[in-house]
């Protein structure tokens, strides 16, 4: 565990993880790009701290932080927008998450590298300018 990061318990970081791959998984289907491509990346999300997790990646804990924010927003049951009003439920939790994406673009593209997956299917340019806050 990184130093610092006490507060992130594994068992939150699974708890979370769990619920945003059943919430990313049911919104797959959707017919708007948007959500679909929403979907993915935050199955990425997913799929990093779930690596993380059983310790076969180590992102820095920046990244950690932004990923457990973004997705304990977009699993919650009540936020800015309620989830279902069709379309306008999700724009909320796409602005946190895109928030996220933006900031943690490069650990993302870096992620994708490690584990061999290509990141134009997450709607990840590698060729753009990554936004690096720190």
């Amino acid at each position: 565990m990184y130093e610092g990061m006490d507060f992130m318990k594994p068992e939150d970081v699974r708890g979370v993880a769990d619920r945003a791959t059943s919430k990313c998984e049911s919104l797959l289907g959707s017919a708007w790009e948007w959500v679909v491509l929403l979907a993915m990346r935050s199955g990425l999300l997913c799929q990093l701290l779930f690596d993380w997790l059983r310790g076969r990646y180590r992102p820095p804990w920046r990244t950690l932080a932004a990923a457990m924010s973004g997705l304990a927003y977009f699993i919650q049951s009540v936020d800015a927008v309620p989830d279902f009003i069709p379309v306008v439920g999700f724009a909320d939790d796409a602005g946190v998450l895109g928030l996220v994406f933006r900031m943690i673009r490069a650990d993302l593209l870096d992620y994708c590298r490690y584990r061999g997956l290509d990141p134009y299917g997450f709607g990840l340019e590698p060729d753009r300018m990554s936004f690096r806050p720190y």
